[in-house]
């Protein structure tokens, strides 16, 4: 596995690990990711019609959806802690268990 080669690799299949065994997490993972392709999507078919009132107003309403999403990041702080010890646990146990099997005969 590649992970296993590379330890900043082996650090974010980590933490993409318990991110994907947290529902809730990855509900807001998605969440956010749709609404970014959205906007992306609509703001693009905006400017190839050349029509600037909607791509302002899809500016303002997307600005605001950002703000929104950087207040979720900020309370979200905790659930970050959670994941880097999560993460660091399993670095411990990795280190545990390597120590076990070379002093096992």
């Amino acid at each position: 596995m590649i992970a296993q080669g590379n330890p900043e690799i082996r650090k974010a299949a980590n933490a993409l690990y318990v991110l994907s065994s947290d529902p809730e997490l990855r509900f807001r993972y998605e969440r956010q990711e749709k609404e970014r392709m959205d906007y992306e999507s609509k703001l693009a078919d905006a400017f190839e019609d050349g029509r600037e009132e909607e791509r302002n107003a899809w500016r303002v309403a997307f600005a605001d959806k950002d703000a929104e999403n950087e207040r979720l990041k900020s309370e979200n702080a905790d659930k970050d802690a959670k994941i880097a010890d999560a993460v660091a646990e399993n670095e411990r146990l990795r280190a545990q268990i390597a120590e076990f099997k070379a002093r096992s005969p």
